[in-house]
């Protein structure tokens, strides 16, 4: 399911589509601007995304193995992204998902090792890949080819970058790990938690947030040398944050489509929604399930 907000998340409206299965799981969403916006449902296999601010939604096949179903996307624009799959396989569309190019050149003996959960376009040509085994992957132009960046033993589950040097990816046990050098070394961070961490997302160089299980939501003000922990007010042994949003310089009211919020549903029924104001301007917000 795909909601959409005009006033601040006061009222949702479920978006109509036509999913294909009986159970489909949003897995990630991606505003573009005010006319695209695309998703990635697993169950389905499929690309689904509008050209007209939600008002009618279509759905486009990934054409993988039916078993190596997607986790997530990350576009450069309404044409050219990725999307990342359970199994290793990565995906790349130049034409807005009208066809693909698969790299399989992660594919691993064990599934366990070979998932893939997080991608992350950091300029045209730039882009990294997290996950199981310690992996992050990187291209260096925009998707032709990829190439190893580490190969730790801890599963990774979400990365974000400030620019293409200086990044972070997060994973289990409260792993967090830093880059300043385009991935080249990663130096873990002290994350005072022993949490899985599922996502992450920095509102400029210095401020960002991280969540993951039992509740658990971290916040820096000084890039990542130091992590505080925040008790988010939704605890459970077995509660599990998944998406993480950051909306910050917010006025209401409008109805101005471009202050328009789309949420995906999480792969659990548990999710986070951060306000964070900056000296920085955004007309949208995105929720990475």
């Amino acid at each position: 399911k795909i909601l959409k907000t005009t006033d601040g998340g006061l009222n949702w409206i479920s978006q109509n589509i036509n999913f294909t299965s009986f159970l489909p799981r949003v897995m990630g969403i991606q505003y573009i601007d005010t006319s695209n916006i695309i998703s990635v449902a697993d169950s389905d296999n499929k690309l689904y995304k509008t050209t007209d601010g939600g008002l009618n939604w279509f759905g486009l096949s990934l054409i993988t193995p039916t078993e190596n179903l997607p986790s997530k996307l990350s576009f450069i624009n309404s044409n050219t992204g990725i999307v990342v799959n359970y199994l290793g396989i990565i995906s790349k569309t130049t034409n807005g998902g009208s066809s693909w190019d698969l790299d399989s050149s992660f594919l691993g003996n064990y599934r366990q090792l070979a998932n893939l959960w997080n991608a992350d376009f950091v300029n045209n040509n730039i882009a990294y890949v997290s996950g199981a085994g310690g992996k992050v992957i990187k291209t260096t132009n925009a998707g032709s080819n990829y190439f190893l960046t580490t190969g730790g033993r801890t599963n990774l589950e979400a990365n974000y970058f400030v620019n293409e040097n200086t990044g972070f990816t997060v994973g289990y046990d409260g792993l967090i790990l830093k880059t300043t050098n385009g991935g080249n070394d990663w130096i873990e961070q002290e994350s005072n938690t022993v949490q899985h961490l599922h996502d992450m997302f920095f509102v400029n160089s210095e401020v960002g947030y991280v969540c993951g299980d039992s509740g658990t939501v971290l916040k820096t003000t000084n890039g990542g040398s130091v992590w505080q922990v925040f008790l988010s007010g939704y605890w459970k042994p077995s509660s599990r944050f998944n998406c993480l949003v950051i909306r910050y310089n917010y006025t209401l009211p409008t109805t101005d489509i471009s202050n328009s919020c789309y949420r995906s549903s999480c792969r659990t029924s548990s999710f986070i929604f951060i306000h964070a104001k900056s000296g920085e301007a955004a007309n949208f917000c995105e929720w990475l399930s």
